[in-house]
């Protein structure tokens, strides 16, 4: 202090540099000196610099040098070892080749060819190798063309013994072996490799004696750069530590100035600091307003804005400014606004007390609103908290909910449809047997053969029933094949033409390159007939519709909204039309058995859940868009298949069952059904021996003396399933072919009801026809 007042800060400051200044200026002939030693200093280190740089690049060129050529040295040494072992390789294959044909020559057995065929390709594979690794080399070229004609007449040899072997016997084979050529052969193989082999390890010694050469090069670089760097770091050592030594001393002289600057700095630093903790403090609070989670508006009576925080501003998306003096509702859906208006009523009616509500706002944006008057009620704060993610949650799990419901129900409603059929196929098989064999006893004029000929109509209509049923359950027997969509169609195409009749038209749209699907081709005619049949109700007298291919990439957004695609590849099949359409209460029950809104007698109900079973037991999904009064589209998505793609049969249908004399066991639960079946194939000229139970088959199989050419069996049976016994069977007579039959497919031969490759099947009910042409072919199959 100076006169009772204190001293400010800005005259301390230029004490300070009065400071400095005095110290510079004092002793100028000191201040000389220390600039020149500081020059020397300086040209020393840069010298020792310019040294250390010029040995140092020198040597890393050497050592560079040295490096590659040591690293080729290595390199070919490498070589060397590859080439000695492939030589190696290639005897030793040779060997294993004459190993194995000898175990054949020896007992005749084929299993011995399989190391002998092995052999013989590791021979080429080694040669390759060989004639690779030695391009470098003429003269181990040329001597690996002296060593594969050797090599190739041994092998030859050894073919010729085989032959031999396989077509005239032991002794031709021994007697062509003990001509002692195939010795004389492999000695000469032995002598070229060896030869080779030699000359390899010759270069291998140079090389190795080339490496070392280098290396030890090397080594002599590296220590002669490292003593070099030695000395040079001690010579910079020596300067270093003296010039450290000189300015030790030259910094005590400011020790005693520090402390002056230290406090004043102090006493600047502390009211900064405080100056940014009030700064802090204020931006703190802004923050906090600011970007809270939560959009904080003050409005008006009349809803009008006050004040807003950046994040109520960005809920809007406007910028704050511009939203200061704008009705808040201007912002929201026309629904919303009146519910808005009347929570800003309650909000000044309740003074003090919390008001909430929702509103929605543009772009379908849910939010919950909280409100609380001021005290002089001019004015009111309101949050607003985004609800969007929350509504569409619950949105969503209530879909995912319905879609879960709508599959429970159907897939209950298939089990259900699925035992019926199966119960009702073995009553429908023997109607439909017993009906075929009175037909074939009486002429065409006889007075039952009208009536009968109904029953078999009628049980045929009945079996098309239980087929579609079976279908629905996902229990029909398909062969699926792997096939082309666009090609499959455009087959079927005559035949839907005579379905929809001439008033209506049929557009046919190919999607182009469409990827091949697997699926049964006579499922792709059971969808599509059933799918153009809706059609062309829904049209009435005239109207288009289209059938539509192509490919869709189903992505995880586009699964979310349908839980039954699974993101991946798919073609679409559509079928279109622009009839009456369906309501949405219509559209819940289209795909349920037995549902239809057609007259009496004019539908069975069946179609659509036919169309659904089918689609689903070729794990695709089904989705349906329809408006009353616009049309009606159904949408099919059938997973893509990667592998080959096979076409569809095509060709003329197949002939009538031959008949034969072949013995035949038919193994069924059913006494009527066996029955049936056994008079069916006896008048096809077989022998048959039929079995009520699979224990009596057994017997029936060790008791007949003649070779049972075919097994008829049903899939489930009291004692045991028809695959265990067939299993039992063809133990003891492994050429016996196999035939199922079932009023559904069982898990026993099928999987998720596709056929098992080579499983033969037959659905009952069957007629007289179906079950001998299926006998014949099965016995006909190689």
């Amino acid at each position: 202090m100076r006169d009772g007042k204190p001293m400010s800060m800005k005259r301390r400051c230029q004490q300070l540099l009065d400071a400095l200044a005095k110290l510079w200026r004092a002793e100028p002939v000191f201040g000389i000196f220390q600039r020149a030693d500081l020059a020397k200093g300086r040209l020393v280190l840069l010298a020792s610099f310019a040294i250390t740089l010029a040995i140092s690049v020198s040597m890393g060129i050497f050592s560079y040098q040295n490096l590659r050529a040591t690293r080729d040295a290595n390199r070919w040494e490498k070589h060397t070892y590859l080439v000695i072992m492939e030589l190696d390789n290639l005897l030793s294959a040779a060997k294993d080749a004459e190993s194995g044909q000898r175990g054949f020559l020896i007992t005749g057995n084929l299993k011995y060819l399989a190391p002998y065929h092995q052999a013989i390709g590791n021979v080429n594979i080694h040669l390759d190798a060989l004639h690779r690794l030695t391009r470098d080399n003429p003269d181990q070229q040329q001597r690996l063309g002296r060593i594969e004609p050797v090599l190739r007449s041994k092998l030859a040899l050894l073919d010729e013994n085989i032959r031999l072997r396989s077509t005239r016997g032991f002794e031709a084979a021994r007697e062509h072996t003990m001509r002692d050529l195939g010795r004389q052969t492999m000695d000469e193989l032995h002598g070229q490799v060896g030869q080779a082999v030699h000359q390899e390890k010759r270069l291998l010694r140079e090389r190795a004696l080339l490496e070392r050469t280098y290396s030890a090069r090397n080594f002599s670089y590296l220590l002669g750069a490292n003593v070099v760097g030695v000395l040079l770091l001690c010579i910079l050592y020596l300067f270093l530590w003296r010039e450290f030594s000189r300015r030790i001393h030259n910094e005590r002289d400011l020790i005693a100035n520090r402390d002056l600057l230290e406090l004043q700095n102090h006493e600047l630093r502390m009211a900064g600091e405080e100056r940014q903790e009030m700064e802090a403090l204020i931006g703190k609070f802004s923050d906090l307003y600011d970007f809270a989670p939560v959009g904080y508006f003050n409005l008006d009576r009349c809803g009008v804005i006050r004040a807003v925080n950046l994040t109520g501003a960005s809920f809007l998306g406007v910028g704050r400014s511009q939203l200061l003096g704008r009705p808040l509702d201007v912002f929201l859906t026309a629904q919303s606004r009146p519910a808005f208006l009347e929570f800003l009523e309650r909000v000044f009616e309740n003074q003090g007390e919390k008001v909430s509500g929702e509103v929605v706002f543009l772009q379908e944006v849910f939010a919950q609103v909280e409100g609380v008057a001021s005290v002089a009620r001019d004015d009111c704060r309101v949050a607003i908290f985004d609800i969007s993610d929350l509504k569409r949650s619950e949105q969503e799990r209530s879909r995912l909910e319905d879609q879960l419901h709508q599959s429970q129900k159907m897939e209950s409603v298939g089990r259900l449809a699925g035992g019926v059929a199966h119960d009702f196929n073995n009553m429908l098989s023997v109607i439909l047997g017993q009906a075929n064999l009175a037909l074939m006893d009486l002429p065409p004029g006889a007075p039952l053969y009208t009536a009968l000929d109904e029953i078999r109509k009628a049980a045929e209509r009945s079996a098309d029933l239980t087929r579609q049923l079976l279908a629905f359950a996902r229990r029909q027997p398909v062969a699926p094949k792997v096939l082309d969509l666009n090609r499959t169609i455009e087959g079927m195409l005559t035949m839907l033409k005579r379905i929809l009749g001439e008033n209506l038209q049929l557009n046919w749209q190919p999607g182009d390159g469409v990827w091949p699907v697997r699926i049964d081709p006579s499922q792709v005619d059971q969808i599509l007939a059933n799918l153009c049949s809706n059609a062309r109700d829904a049209l009435g007298e005239t109207g288009t519709i289209c059938i539509a291919t192509q490919n869709r990439e189903i992505d995880a957004a586009y699964s979310a909204h349908s839980a039954e695609l699974v993101p991946g590849d798919y073609v679409r099949l559509s079928v279109s039309d622009n009839g009456s359409g369906m309501d949405r209460e219509l559209l819940a029950h289209i795909f349920e058995p037995f549902f239809t809104t057609k007259g009496a007698g004019k539908g069975t109900g069946l179609g659509l859940a036919t169309v659904f079973g089918a689609v689903k037991q070729n794990n695709g999904s089904i989705n349906v868009y329809s408006e009353p009064g616009v049309g009606t589209t159904f949408s099919i998505y059938l997973p893509r298949h990667r592998e080959g793609q096979q076409a569809p049969p095509q060709g003329p249908g197949e002939p009538p069952a031959e008949k034969g004399q072949e013995t035949v066991l038919v193994v069924e639960d059913e006494k009527a059904v066996l029955s049936m079946a056994q008079q069916i194939l006896s008048r096809q000229g077989y022998t048959v021996l039929a079995a009520n139970s699979p224990g009596e088959a057994l017997r029936l199989a060790r008791e007949h003396p003649k070779e049972i050419a075919l097994l008829v069996t049903d899939v489930v049976m009291p004692e045991m399933s028809g695959r265990d016994l067939a299993a039992q069977l063809v133990r003891d007579n492994p050429k016996l072919k196999l035939l199922f039959m079932s009023g559904y497919t069982s898990d026993i031969i099928t999987h998720h009801g596709v056929l098992d490759e080579g499983t033969h099947f037959l659905q009952k009910p069957f007629s007289r026809g179906e079950l001998a042409a299926k006998v014949r072919e099965v016995l006909d199959r190689r």
